[in-house]
Formats: structure tokens, sequence, C-alpha cells
């Protein structure tokens, strides 16, 4: 495709990306996925070879912030079309570990979705 073709495309960002199905599907269907992020080095490996045209930030969601993915896709805040944000599955082996995980993952969701607010365009059919 054209970078001409490439500029016209939706654009978005995924969070918690792992090797990319996400990123791929959201390709598939017409978007240019500009940024991933894991803090699964290996999965992180991954998602560079197969979205080559992506930027991948490694590390964990809670030491970045909304302005790093934004800069990382030079994009400006109001830029962005769909932030693509499914949490990880891991397997929860006791009833306090997956209480604690509820928990974490809760906390994590508030937190990206204040820090996130203003970035996706207005009028944008995604909701968080």
């Amino acid at each position: 495709m054209s970078r001409e073709k490439q500029a016209n495309l939706p654009t978005a960002i995924d969070l918690f990306c792992g090797a990319g199905g996400l990123s791929e599907g959201f390709r598939q269907a017409g978007f240019r996925v500009l940024v991933g992020n894991d803090a699964d080095k290996f999965a992180g490996v991954t998602y560079t070879v197969t979205h080559c045209g992506a930027v991948f930030l490694p590390g964990p969601i809670q030491s970045l912030s909304a302005a790093d993915f934004l800069r990382a896709a030079k994009l400006r805040k109001g830029e962005l079309d769909a932030l693509l944000a499914v949490r990880p599955v891991r397997l929860l082996v006791s009833i306090t570990t997956s209480v604690a995980f509820m928990m974490t993952a809760a906390a994590c969701s508030v937190n990206i979705s204040a820090s996130w607010k203003g970035c996706c365009r207005s009028g944008s059919s995604w909701k968080m």
C-alpha cells in the first residue's frame, strides 16, 4: 500500500499487545497500528518482527504515559482513532491471587482511562 493511502487509514495504539494478534486484526480491518506495548520482552520481539510499521514500547504500562505513546506514534492529543486495550489473561491458581489480580486490573483500567482522556478524535465510535 502506498504511503499516501496509509496516511488516510484510521490510527490505533495497542496496549498489552503481546505478540500482536489484536493489532493484526485491526490492520486487516483497515487500521494503521502505530504503537504496541507489553511487559513481556519476548512478545515484544515477535511484535517488532511481525508489525514492522509499528513502534514497540517495552515495559509495564504503569511506567509509560499517554504522552509517551503519542510521541512514539508521532500524533498529537486528539489525533488517535482507536486505543486497543485488552488486559492480559493469566492462569490464576488461588482465590487470593484471583482477587488480587482483579483489583490490580481494575485499578490499572481506571488509571489508563484517566490518562488517555481526550487522546482520541472526537466523534470516534470507540468507547472505553
